[in-house]
């Protein structure tokens, strides 16, 4: 597990963003054998919708991306493996037709499976300094919740349990995930992983009372799994200690 592996992100304005666009970018990397995914989730911006715009350039390579939802707020960007050492990369995201801001990413190791950060706008622009210029900024990894739902049913299930699910206090190193694989008429199926883990492996229906349940069982289980993690990782540690 990925503990305490920093980024420094510089941040260029280009333009002034209002309150009213106010939103929160995730970036997640997944590293495979042939192939990185780069998944970029914006959120709480009701008014990006087909405006949002999102492109990436890895060492001075223009890569495609294709947007995860219709309404272009998730994309996932797709790079070939030779990029996996990369030290520079630049994600620049548009606002409508006025807001543009850059995103320059350092990247000090090589590129570890499962990196992730989280930012949140304008409040994140504190860290640019008053003259304009860019600053590094570290930022503590964990916590990362990755969305691979693919139907509407599983995209509000994953909002749900966005909404309601409170990380145990001193926790922050973990990543839980939903997977989902669409079943039959209005069911589907839902997998949650925790670091990796099966922990939830359900069906999922359109019904007003079974998602309740469903979501009561999904959040018992992971903090079960994380509490079992945390007192696993504790006496490995004891052990260690006692050498």
């Amino acid at each position: 597990m990925i503990k305490n592996i920093a980024l420094a992100i510089v941040f260029a304005l280009t333009s002034v963003i209002s309150s009213a666009n106010d939103f929160r970018v995730k970036i997640a990397y997944e590293q495979f054998d042939t192939e990185i995914l780069l998944y970029i989730k914006i959120e709480n911006a009701s008014n990006l919708k087909k405006n949002f715009n999102a492109k990436v350039n890895i060492q001075s390579q223009n890569l495609s991306f294709r947007p995860i939802q219709k309404d272009y707020n998730q994309v996932l960007i797709v790079a070939p493996k030779t990029v996996s050492n990369f030290n520079f990369a630049t994600l620049e995201y548009s606002v409508l037709s006025q807001s543009i801001i850059r995103l320059d990413l350092y990247q000090r190791d090589s590129l570890i499976s499962k990196d992730s950060l989280t930012l949140d706008f304008p409040n994140s622009f504190k860290n640019v300094n008053s003259k304009g210029g860019p600053r590094d900024i570290e930022i503590d990894l964990g916590g990362l919740k990755i969305d691979r739902t693919r139907t509407p049913i599983g995209r509000s299930f994953f909002e749900l349990f966005e909404k309601n699910w409170v990380s145990p206090k001193g926790l922050s190193d973990y990543t839980i995930e939903f997977e989902e694989l669409p079943f039959r008429f209005r069911t589907t199926k839902l997998k949650v992983y925790l670091d990796g883990e099966l922990v939830v492996d359900s069906f999922l229906k359109d019904n007003e009372e079974f998602i309740p349940q469903l979501l009561a069982f999904t959040i018992g289980s992971v903090r079960n799994k994380l509490s079992e993690k945390e007192t696993r990782d504790d006496e490995i540690g004891g052990d260690w200690n006692g050498i």
